[in-house]
């Protein structure tokens, strides 16, 4: 988990560079039963444009419901458990929760790994917290500014694209973009945790947190056959 500042810099993104690829590039912004009343939580999905040149081909993608399905009902696990969450308490309403995806392979997330956390590896997600949130803490600016950003999650969608190849092997089975799909979801929730302040230090809060990701992606869509959550957890 590191920083949110300077994250689009070190991406060298461009969204205008990828408006063609539309299952890639999206935004929405829903009202949420989850949130107090006037919230909105509004995602943006876009892929590194270094990526699509290298493999315009690919074939997982994300649907702007898909994502919002899951993010709703990670929500409300979250508040079951954290129900003074300044995300979820009804002390900041109309407020509008941004939150940012970014898409990319497995050198560009390397990259990042290596300048943020020190690590000279390639992961399957990276949160940047845009806000600090903790437990019986209050934030005083949530209350002035009515746009916050929650932070961004990276993803790399080479190491989906493996993860699924190393479902098939072990299946014996042909991999599918749903496998590709689940993964990459289970990646998100995972990202939206940390960016949420929600983290698992210790072994009953992991077990949390892999549950609440297995009922976030299921809310979305079923959990593929012969292929569990395979993220690397360094997030």
């Amino acid at each position: 988990m590191t920083s949110n500042s300077n994250l689009n810099s070190a991406l060298n993104s461009s969204s205008s560079s990828v408006q063609a690829f539309e299952n890639f590039s999206w935004s929405t912004e829903c009202e949420s039963s989850a949130l107090p009343s006037g919230s909105v939580l509004s995602i943006t999905c876009e892929c590194d444009a270094a990526y699509l040149e290298k493999k315009r081909e690919a074939s997982a993608h994300l649907s702007s419901q898909a994502v919002y399905a899951a993010s709703e009902k990670m929500l409300q696990l979250l508040g079951e458990a954290w129900p003074e969450h300044p995300v979820l308490s009804d002390e900041y309403e109309n407020i509008r929760w941004e939150w940012d995806i970014v898409l990319t392979d497995n050198q560009r997330i390397q990259a990042l790994n290596e300048q943020h956390r020190n690590k000279s590896s390639a992961t399957d997600v990276l949160s940047f917290p845009g806000l600090e949130f903790q437990k019986n803490k209050t934030n005083d600016a949530l209350s002035v500014f009515p746009i916050q950003n929650l932070g961004s999650v990276v993803i790399s969608l080479e190491w989906a694209n493996e993860y699924a190849a190393q479902c098939e092997r072990s299946s014996q089975q042909p991999s599918t973009s749903e496998q590709v799909r689940y993964f990459i979801l289970d990646r998100l929730m995972h990202g939206l945790l940390h960016i949420l302040g929600q983290h698992h230090d210790t072994m009953p809060d992991y077990k949390r947190v892999v549950e609440w990701q297995t009922q976030a992606v299921l809310a979305a869509f079923e959990l593929p056959q012969n292929c569990e959550s395979g993220g690397s957890d360094e997030s």
